[in-house]
């Protein structure tokens, strides 16, 4: 896959792929705060705003990894 082909389709995507993060968190935090005292709270949003980092970075990562090229 060419490169500029390649980031481009990378980009899509991550858009595709935060903006399903985001509305999945969201129905889940909808529920979880619902339910949780303040402690808890807090800690799914810690958690929930920090997990979308390792599947963003390997789709970058995927992004900008040299084409390799022979045997």
């Amino acid at each position: 896959m060419p490169p500029r082909l390649k980031r481009l389709f990378g980009v899509v995507l991550l858009l595709v792929f935060v903006f399903f993060y985001i509305w999945v968190m969201t129905d889940v935090g909808a529920v979880v705060i619902s339910r949780a005292e303040g402690p808890w709270r807090m800690l799914y949003f810690a958690l929930a705003g920090i997990a979308w980092i390792v599947p963003a970075g390997a789709i970058i990562w995927w992004m900008y990894r040299p084409r390799r090229t022979g045997p």
